[in-house]
């Protein structure tokens, strides 16, 4: 009778109930209705229904988890994520955007187009641009360029509260009241479960009974998180059916790619399904909707919803609007990012119980672990902004900090607290199943053929006879990846046969060697390749099927195969036996939600800075099914002249060492000799070329000089107990570089000053005294102020300087390419 009557009012009125009904009908209804009748309508979460506003959320980016990015690292990369979209910023284009967004405010308007991209003027804006800003004294930039308003296109989203800025909601466990009296294995569950599994169950068990909103299952891949849930779900159901919990739905959100997978899932395991099935993507998609909305009698009707992120996010509104009894979000790493519409969707259900699913809770920084508890537990790990102050940001120099803070996060996730249990379950296949069969992981090493290591050598040469700077470097980094795969890695050439393309290539030589003993015991192999030219039907699926007389092409599963045919290739895989086979898959898009346990061989034939997805790869054979013994194969290329300098021996042995840090915790702290700069130093050898004499120093430029000061302290740092930070480069406030102790207290300032000849000068300590009051260096006992220059003498001013007090120190000449000498001094 509410709702009717609010129908036939005027827009405004409408608008104003939307925007918070349930108080609008707590106090309509008030004495007719009571608050927990009320709380069973509505998410508590929720504020109403409203536009969307793109969420502005700061970010700095640890040294990159993933593939080697655009660019090289001189500073840590910072910006802000709006609605995600990332958007990388100097500290010149903070405080810019940061002065056009308060006037913003004064004039106004909700946006700005700041270099072409649309900013929301809020508050949420500037406090995401200040956290971004280094300690120092504001800045009165001018702001060059218009500021014309520009209205983004909105659409109605569900609002609610958000955790960005402080704590707005948080959820305590209070113990339900009603849970369902079955207390071991449901009925109807006819798969035996492992060990393991058995105890994730009662984990489930023991969360809903102590009241928990939501946690975290985050096992190893192939350890059957799928499974363990569906007997949760199957444990709910029968107490549904039982009259012990009320009749409400069941649902799953999951990639599209794995909804088919789930539906196998429930068939296998189970007796009978979850109730009546209701599949919300697809084609089933378009006989649920109703105008610009679905069909919510059906979603409320059925036992089970089967949908996707992406339509979870298009109709929010719709789903908001049922009582879910409990909710599975699969691969919840989807939703790392506070910032965007399908985390917003995500968090207005409302529903009784929650389940995160990922084996993979971090992928590129460390917020991606908060983002994914906060809509399951809301509050745990309190605000982002907290949050990123205490982990984030030790994390971007490691140490013993970073290691400190990381297991205190750890612990604090995985281990019980209050009398209820652990929020996280995390456990490893090498711990949970010694009844799997062994996995033996081969390094296999080959010298590279001659046309492979000219090529290769080829690339350095030039290198070395440019400049190097950013741009440069990282793109022959790039091209000695390529040519470690193949000097002709496109097939650009023409070949007399498959013998003469693959004897240009160790990797190539490797791999054919190997597949060639496979194909004789009638195994079967999976192939991880990056490159999309290398799943094409003329290239290696093509010379694999004339080598081996197959009757098809090698079958591929890559970004390009939709869910129905992957599915279909998985199945084809895995049931055809007793016969030599091979399939080609990219590590992202065949890395995740596949079991193709008829293999028992992985070839890695190109190799990802993370070694987590080089797992996860792995993963696809190394799971609950499999039979016989796994083989890893890692591929390197080695170049003849520098076997243990060249690019497939460094970044082997950089994953080898990330790989059993993070064993050890969620994700491994940043060690800056492990990270971009470290495998650029170690496979071009930058440290011994053009900085071994002044002569040679004055051939490089300014910031080149200054990376190599900060290379090479960076190199001997933690061995002193200290760390060392680059400053912003467009504003550094007098010190290109910033000396800390462990505890966080600054030690040095560093001014570093490059002349192109010895003749040249230049006078730092100016500098210097501007940084010292810039970074307020009076609140630390006994700062050192210190010049660095391959000058061979010094200024009158700067010996003055130097002279003045014991914490001006200057080193300069020779002794200005030995700045390890800086930790001697501040001993």
């Amino acid at each position: 009778k509410v709702v009717h009557r609010i129908q036939h009012l005027t827009k405004l009125e409408k608008e104003n109930f939307l925007k918070n009904p349930k108080a609008a009908l707590s106090e309509a209804l008030e004495g007719q209705i009571d608050e927990i009748q009320l709380e069973s309508i509505f998410s508590d979460r929720v504020l109403g229904i409203g536009e969307w506003s793109a969420k502005v959320i700061p970010w700095m980016q640890i040294p990159p988890n993933d593939w080697i990015p655009s660019h090289n690292l001189p500073d840590v990369p910072r910006g802000i994520d709006i609605a995600g979209k990332r958007i990388e910023l100097i500290t010149e284009d903070i405080e810019k955007l940061l002065l056009a967004v308060e006037k913003g405010q004064q004039a106004g308007l909700k946006t700005i187009n700041f270099n072409g991209t649309q900013i929301p003027v809020t508050d949420n804006t500037k406090s995401a641009l200040r956290a971004l800003l280094p300690l120092k004294p504001s800045i009165k930039t001018p702001l060059n360029g218009s500021t014309m308003p520009e209205v983004v296109a909105t659409n109605s989203v569900m609002l609610v509260k958000e955790n960005l800025e402080s704590v707005e909601f948080s959820v305590l466990r209070v113990p339900r009241k009603v849970v369902p009296l079955e207390t071991g294995i449901p009925n109807i569950v006819r798969s035996q479960p492992k060990p393991h599994q058995i105890e994730a169950l009662n984990w489930l068990y023991s969360h809903y009974r102590v009241g928990s909103r939501g946690v975290l299952l985050a096992d190893d891949m192939g350890l059957g998180k799928t499974f363990q849930s569906l007997m949760f779900f199957a444990w709910l159901r029968t107490g549904i059916e039982n009259k012990e919990l009320p009749e409400k739905p069941l649902l799953i959100v999951a990639p599209t790619g794995l909804l088919k997978n789930w539906e196998a899932e429930i068939e296998t395991h189970l007796a009978q399904d979850l109730g009546n099935l209701q599949r919300v993507y697809g084609q089933e998609l378009q006989r649920m909707r109703t105008g610009n909305a679905l069909n919510v009698q059906k979603l409320k009707n059925a036992g089970l919803v089967l949908t996707t992120y992406d339509t979870l996010t298009r109709y929010q509104t719709s789903f908001s609007a049922v009582n879910f009894t409990a909710v599975i979000f699969d691969e919840m790493q989807k939703l790392k990012n506070p910032g965007i519409k399908n985390y917003t969707a995500a968090s207005s259900l409302n529903c009784d119980f929650w389940i995160g699913m990922t084996g993979t809770p971090v992928e590129n920084r460390l917020a991606d672990l908060w983002a994914i508890t906060d809509i399951l537990q809301p509050g745990l790990l309190g605000s982002i902004k907290e949050f990123s102050n205490r982990y984030e940001k030790v994390m971007i120099d490691g140490g013993e900090l970073a290691m400190q803070r990381l297991q205190e996060l750890q612990d604090g996730l995985i281990r019980p607290a209050n009398n209820s249990p652990a929020f996280m379950l995390r456990r490893m296949k090498h711990d949970e199943l010694p009844g799997l069969p062994l996995k033996h992981v081969h390094e296999h090493k080959l010298n590279m053929p001659h046309e492979q290591s000219s090529v290769y050598s080829d690339v350095i040469n030039q290198l070395r006879s440019a400049d190097k700077r950013k741009g440069a470097v990282l793109d022959a980094l790039h091209k000695l990846r390529a040519c470690s795969l193949h000097p002709d890695y496109k097939k650009q050439k023409e070949y007399f046969n498959d013998d003469a393309f693959i004897n240009d290539s160790a990797r190539l030589k490797l791999c054919f060697t190997i597949l060639d003993k496979i194909a004789v015991k009638k195994e079967k192999a999976l192939i991880f390749v990056e490159y999309n030219e290398w799943h094409s039907p003329d290239f290696l699926r093509n010379i694999i099927r004339v080598r081996y007389k197959l009757k098809e092409l090698p079958m591929i599963i890559n970004g390009q195969v939709d869910s129905g045919a992957r599915q279909a290739r998985v199945n084809k895989f895995q049931s055809e036996t007793g016969i030599f086979d091979v399939m080609l898959l990219s590590p992202r898009a065949g890395g995740v939600g596949l079991t193709l346990t008829a293999a028992n061989h992985v070839i890695h034939l190109t190799r990802w800075w993370n070694p987590a997805v080089e797992d996860q790869a792995t993963d696809r054979i190394y799971r609950i099914g499999q039979k016989s013994d796994v083989h890893v194969h890692y591929l390197l290329a080695i170049h003849p002249e520098f076997p243990d300098k060249c690019f497939d021996y460094n970044l082997n042995n950089l994953l080898t060492k990330r790989r059993e840090l993070s064993r050890k915790v969620l994700i491994a702290p940043t060690d800056n000799s492990e990270t971009l700069d470290g495998l650029i130093s170690q496979t071009f050898d930058f440290e011994n070329y053009s900085h071994s004499s002044l002569d040679e120093s004055y051939q490089l430029s300014g910031q080149e000089y200054e990376e190599f000061i900060f290379n090479r302290l960076n190199k001997h740092s933690r061995l002193y107990g200290y760390i060392v930070r680059r400053t912003p480069k467009s504003w550094d406030g007098g010190a290109d570089l910033i000396v800390e102790s462990l505890d966080g207290n600054i030690v040095a300032i560093i001014q570093c000053k490059h002349v192109s000849n010895q003749d040249k000068t230049n006078e730092f300590g100016k500098d210097l005294e501007r940084a010292f009051k810039n970074y307020q260096c009076d609140r630390y006992c006994s700062v050192k102020k210190i010049g660095i220059s391959n000058a061979t003498k010094l200024t009158s001013v700067d010996k003055t300087w130097r002279d003045y007090s014991k914490d001006n120190v200057c080193l300069y000449g020779q002794d200005g390419l030995k700045p390890e000498l800086i930790f001697k001094i501040l001993d």
